[in-house]
């Protein structure tokens, strides 16, 4: 399902969100060089919403360690897929922290966003730091999905909500709400809120 972009460049100071997720950012954008992170169980479709409009305005989204992505599910949140490149852990080389991080590192220097997801867990205090500090640097915005060891600017929790258009074994899910809570040092407030995602 096609989801509206509210302008069609990316502003200086930050990056376009989808209308839904404004109430929770400064000024309603991505702060450059800011680190979201999204946790609970609705996380991914959070973070989906977040990437959604900068990659349909141009901004090429690297993401690692999300080797179970669903891309059919970031298409249905409005994210343009040819604007993103996935880096898989290849199965028969398990990546060490090390790997890792050179490879975080590298994503940090070619892409204004990068989506890092729980594989990258293995990452130590220190390197998440260095990591943290180059992408403020270069104006790189993280999201963070279900990595408690990053140190985030802005804290999304978002937990399941309902599904509607669905009848009793019949119907096709029309609209999905979830519970968002946003929090963290560069929120404008904490706040509390229902959102709809589909």
């Amino acid at each position: 399902m096609a989801l509206a972009v509210v302008s069609e460049l990316p502003s200086r100071s930050g990056m376009s969100v989808l209308p839904v997720l404004e109430q929770f950012l400064p000024h309603g954008v991505l702060p450059k060089g800011s680190v979201v992170s999204c946790q609970g169980a609705a996380a991914w479709s959070v973070a989906f919403s977040l990437i959604a409009a900068p990659s349909r305005e141009g901004v090429w989204v690297g993401v690692a360690g999300a080797p179970a992505l669903g891309l059919a599910a970031a298409a249905e949140r409005g994210v343009s897929l040819e604007r993103v490149v996935s880096v898989v852990e290849p199965s028969s080389s398990p990546f060490g922290a090390a790997r890792w991080a050179d490879l975080v590192a590298a994503l940090i220097d070619g892409f204004d966003m990068v989506l890092l997801g729980p594989a990258l867990g293995c990452l130590r205090d220190h390197q998440v730091r260095r990591l943290q500090a180059r992408a403020q640097h270069r104006g790189v915005v993280l999201v963070a999905v279900d990595l408690p060891s990053v140190a985030s600017d802005l804290r999304l929790s978002a937990e399941e909500g309902e599904w509607s258009g669905l009848g009793d074994g019949h119907g096709v899910a029309v609209r999905r709400t979830v519970q968002v809570e946003c929090s963290g040092r560069r929120a404008p407030r904490a706040r509390r809120s229902e959102v709809c995602l589909a």
